[in-house]
């Protein structure tokens, strides 16, 4: 199998991995260990550099020598030995001591479709904590309930991914304003959403970080919602769009502020309508001002999310911007697989 062929078998694509890719194919040679894409550091084979963890039971990371390569779009030479070599050597470290499987300017995103077989809905609820189950219970509709029970099971087996524990003793509180965390001064940080048929979950280390995903729907009083939740600027871009782009410029709009209400925290005690961010097509994603303070803003990173045909969303967190890694939407039986707990083709239930 070629380096090429090994490559599509491991997306999604890490921001800026292909261009390193082909300048690594310039300056690397065949090794003979199958698999992989090795950079060639003074003369040894490293297999380092390769994509982030995207398929089922795939648990490394990026080392930081591969990092080093993606955020500069090239490979380390021999003229910063020492420092590597000491990179590498702290890389070791961290494995054995079962530290996060996530760097430290990375962001991971992943995806769920919230439909599964009893089976798999079954295992998923069996993660759950006592609290969890009873509020899964309080639910009257049988698809919200089954959409709580795999979205929070989810996020629970995607924390024991990274943490190396059962998704089931995974102690998670709410913060002040009902922020779910990790208890005393975890260092991943992570946020969730879901909508739809989707959950969404994105986690980081050291940083907060809101993330938001709504299905695409029509709404017959969008005008009036702009006009009191938006910015006067925000509601003005809006109505300038022809009408049938609203809907999703209203939906870009909506996520942005809400990943970014969802970062800070504040819930409803942080008016909508008290930031601008941009809304219009072609136009990046950013916060044009936040509370009048245009340099507040620009302290933050805001990034426009498609993740599936029918849905928008977004992520924001206040500091340049960050390594990301958006992973393919999964359907709730592959989620397991992380944790090396995959199900048996009679435990799926065939296509859902």
């Amino acid at each position: 199998m070629t380096d090429r062929q090994v490559l599509a078998q491991n997306r999604p694509w890490t921001v800026q991995m292909e261009a390193v890719v082909q300048e690594a194919s310039k300056r690397c040679q065949q090794s003979s260990v199958a698999g992989g894409v090795y950079a060639l550091k003074d003369g040894l084979m490293s297999r380092d550099l390769k994509m982030n963890v995207s398929c089922p039971g795939q648990t490394s990371e990026p080392s930081k020598t591969a990092l080093i390569a993606m955020q500069t779009g090239s490979i380390p030479t021999s003229s910063s030995t020492s420092a590597l070599e000491e990179i590498l050597l702290n890389r070791v470290s961290a494995a054995e001591s079962g530290l996060l499987r996530i760097g430290q300017r990375e962001v991971h995103l992943w995806s769920i479709w919230l439909s599964a077989p009893d089976a798999v809905l079954a295992y998923y609820r069996s993660m759950l904590s006592l609290e969890e189950g009873q509020r899964a219970e309080r639910f009257t509709f049988q698809h919200l309930k089954h959409s709580y029970i795999l979205s929070r099971g989810g996020l629970r087996i995607l924390l024991a991914h990274y943490l190396g524990c059962p998704p089931d003793q995974i102690e998670l509180i709410c913060g002040p304003r009902g922020k779910p965390a990790l208890p005393g001064s975890a260092r991943i940080q992570f946020n969730a959403s879901h909508s739809g048929q989707m959950a969404v979950f994105a986690f980081t280390v050291g940083c907060e970080l809101g993330v938001d995903v709504e299905q695409i729907r029509e709404l017959d009083d969008l005008e009036s919602i702009a006009a009191r939740f938006f910015s006067a600027e925000e509601a003005t871009e809006l109505l300038s769009l022809k009408p049938d782009e609203r809907v999703l410029g209203f939906f870009r709009c909506w996520t942005r502020k809400e990943a970014f209400v969802k970062a800070v925290g504040g819930g409803l005690a942080i008016p909508l309508n008290s930031f601008q961010v941009t809304l219009l097509p072609g136009v990046p994603a950013r916060f044009v001002q936040i509370t009048s303070d245009l340099e507040n803003a620009g302290a933050w990173t805001l990034q426009h999310l498609e993740l599936a045909p029918g849905y928008v969303g977004a992520l924001a967190y206040r500091d340049s911007q960050r390594l990301t890694t958006i992973h393919p939407v999964m359907r709730a039986h592959e989620v397991p697989e992380l944790l090396h707990a995959p199900f048996s083709a009679q435990m799926r239930g065939g296509d859902f």
